[in-house]
């Protein structure tokens, strides 16, 4: 399991960034706006905190989420 930075995404907003996630389980261990994320095989770039409308990938579903303003990653539809 795991989570890392999508280099192909560009935002014009600072701070946003969009990451891939193996598993839903893996957004847990995401940045928010208040917290860094956990270090996965030592990258600390992907791990730093991160604006609202940042996005992931899940992987193993398709699904894409977004980090609100609040600091929960909530699924798009």
């Amino acid at each position: 399991m795991a989570y890392w930075f999508d280099p192909t995404k560009t935002f014009n907003a600072r701070g946003r960034k969009a990451f891939l996630a193996d598993e839903v389980s893996d957004i847990d261990l995401l940045p928010n706006q208040s917290h860094e994320g956990e270090i996965i095989d030592g990258n600390n770039v992907v791990n730093q905190k991160v604006s609202s409308g940042s996005i992931v990938k899940v992987i193993s579903t398709g699904d894409r989420y977004m980090l609100n303003s609040t600091g929960s990653w909530v699924k798009l539809q």
